[in-house]
């Protein structure tokens, strides 16, 4: 979890003890009983391994949003276990709990469920939430379009997401808008299969998304080896532990490869309009020139690199830089991202330009380069309402003081 909201579930939970995670289940019937409870509902605790304890955290007297872990290792629809609860059935005469219990679904004898055991769990489900958040923002929200989402379910794991064709999320939402569930054998073979679902999962839109991030967070020994706990998470985004495996140079590269691109597509097409205009003797030799060669600068990582860039051919960039220079072949796709070959090597490119810089998406992984803007101007790198001024104005202000507060998906930030 991070901000005290989760962002993996599974089940069942091999880290607690047979006996443990028994008496859980006991201590949560006796109190739904205690208090007269119907329907369906969740209880959560906090659990120690060191000491093999437990501690009751809250009830919530509902189904929650992460309840198809459940039904993937349980095999009971809850939904429908629920409206036939407030339908007035009893539970053991409903069939998925019946099956549940290795019982005959079509007798409807009772079953005493204080006393009697479901048998043995044999599978393990691991789940993931997809957030409109920034992970190299310790996870800040995001608003904006969503373009299209690309997901293929298969028999061991599915998900869905509640944005609809060309949909948005606005700041004042919650920030969750997909979830994805796998199931295996074992824990192994599910943390393999979301793994999976994650990497084939394509987002595009204005939002940022974590998904590349949680690929690399349960490839981490802790979420391998489930030593986890609820502020590892946390820790991991505080110390930035875990960073894009692309080197600085190849970040600015691309970043170069696809403003050059854009640059040169720019002036192409003004130099097209103006000729279809009949404005060709407005054109001079500095805007033919700066069709083949011109200079481009890319911040990055608190540096500044400035290249110059030569066409050779309508799809070969040549881009130097303190004295040597590197040649890459750019083929626009249909849908606009770009193909770039360097030698033996070649890498899927998309971008988009926003207010405060280039959001470049890659391969998987999404990085963003930032303008150059005036020192003087505070900008906030999320769509929120502004909720108060912390310094009056004219007030002298330290580097790190935090100057004003916004809400944004029931945030302060």
């Amino acid at each position: 979890q991070r901000r005290f909201q989760k962002i993996f579930e599974e089940g069942p939970p091999t880290i607690a003890k047979k006996e443990v995670f028994h008496e859980m289940e006991r201590a949560g019937m006796r109190l739904t009983a205690l208090v007269g409870y119907q329907g369906a509902g969740t209880v959560e605790y906090l659990y120690s391994p060191e000491t093999d304890t437990f501690c009751f955290l809250e009830l919530n007297p509902r189904l929650q949003v992460e309840h198809p872990v459940t039904e993937a290792i349980t095999g009971v629809n809850m939904p429908a276990t629920q409206l036939h609860i407030a339908m007035g059935i009893p539970l053991y005469n409903i069939p998925d709990i019946r099956k549940f219990y290795g019982m005959d679904p079509m007798q409807n004898s009772k079953i005493d469920f204080f006393a009697v055991d479901y048998p043995p769990i044999t599978s393990h489900c691991c789940a993931s939430r997809i957030t409109a958040e920034n992970p190299d923002e310790g996870f800040k929200p995001t608003s904006g379009k969503i373009h299209s989402v690309r997901f293929q379910s298969s028999g061991d794991c599915w998900g869905y997401f509640s944005s609809g064709l060309k949909g948005a999320i606005h700041e004042f939402a919650d920030s969750q808008f997909g979830h994805i569930f796998a199931k295996g054998p074992n824990r192994e073979a599910a943390r393999k299969s979301l793994r999976f679902a994650l990497m084939n999962l394509d987002i595009q839109g204005d939002i940022r998304h974590p998904v590349d991030y949680l690929v690399d967070l349960i490839e981490t020994k802790e979420y391998r080896e489930n030593t986890i706990d609820t502020m590892w998470l946390d820790g991991l985004i505080a110390s930035k532990a875990i960073t894009p495996s692309l080197g600085v140079n190849e970040v600015v590269f691309y970043a170069a490869v696809f403003r050059a691109f854009d640059m040169a597509k720019s002036r192409t097409n003004d130099a097209i309009q103006s000729m279809q205009k009949g404005q060709l003797v407005l054109l001079g030799k500095n805007d033919t020139d700066a069709l083949t060669s011109f200079h481009l600068d890319i911040t990055y990582d608190d540096r500044k690199f400035s290249f110059q860039v030569t066409r050779k051919r309508s799809d070969v960039y040549c881009f130097t830089i303190n004295g040597g220079t590197l040649s890459a072949k750019v083929r626009e796709q249909p849908d606009g991202s770009l193909y770039v070959t360097v030698g033996r090597l070649s890498q899927h490119l998309k971008g988009k330009e926003e207010a405060l810089g280039l959001r470049l998406i890659i391969g998987a992984q999404t990085i963003m380069v930032p303008n150059v803007y005036d020192p003087s101007e505070l900008r906030s790198d999320v769509n929120g309402k502004v909720v108060r001024y912390l310094h009056e104005e004219g007030t002298e202000i330290a580097k790190g003081d935090t100057f004003v507060e916004l809400e944004a998906m029931k945030m302060i930030m």
